[in-house]
C-alpha cells in the first residue's frame, strides 16, 4: 500500500470495513433464505439487495464522502444499481455453479453459504475499482 496515496489507502480500508458489514448482511439473508428452501438465485439476489442498501449508504457517506461532497447523488445511485445488477448476475451464476459442484447433502447447509462468501470475496476487488472510478467517481 506504500505506492497508494493516503486518500486511496483510507478509502481501501473504509471500503473493506463497509464491505465486511455489507457481506455479513448479504450472507446472513442468503443463508436464512436457503434454509427456508428459497432457490439459490433468488436468495442470492435478495441477499445482495439487502447488503447493497447498507453498502451504498455507508460508501456514499463514509468511504467516498469527498467525491459525493457530503450529499447523496441520484447519478451515483443510478450507476450503483446498474453496477449492482451486473455484479449480481455474475455472482448468482458463480454461486449456482459452485452449488452444482457440491454434493446434494451439502447444498442447503453452510457449505453453500461458504461458496457464496468465496464468490463475494473474489468480486470485492473489482467492486472497489469500479465503485471508485465510476459509481462514486473520486
Amino acid at each position: 500500500m506504500d505506492r497508494l496515496s493516503q486518500k486511496t489507502q483510507l478509502q481501501v480500508l473504509a471500503f473493506i470495513g463497509v464491505g465486511g458489514a455489507q457481506l455479513l448482511v448479504d450472507a446472513a439473508v442468503f443463508h436464512v433464505l436457503v434454509q427456508w428452501s428459497v432457490p439459490t438465485v433468488p436468495a442470492n439476489f435478495i441477499g445482495r439487495l439487502s447488503g447493497a442498501c447498507v453498502g451504498f449508504v455507508l460508501n456514499a457517506t463514509m468511504t467516498f464522502r469527498s467525491a459525493m461532497q457530503g450529499r447523496m447523488s441520484w447519478q451515483a445511485l443510478r450507476r450503483f444499481w446498474v453496477f449492482w445488477l451486473a455484479m449480481s448476475v455474475i455472482s448468482s451464476a458463480l454461486v449456482r455453479s459452485g452449488q452444482a459442484l457440491l454434493p446434494a447433502d451439502l447444498q442447503t447447509s453452510g457449505a453453500l453459504t461458504a461458496v457464496k462468501l468465496g464468490v463475494e470475496a473474489t468480486l470485492a476487488a473489482f467492486s472497489f475499482i469500479i465503485s471508485r472510478q465510476w459509481v462514486f467517481q473520486t
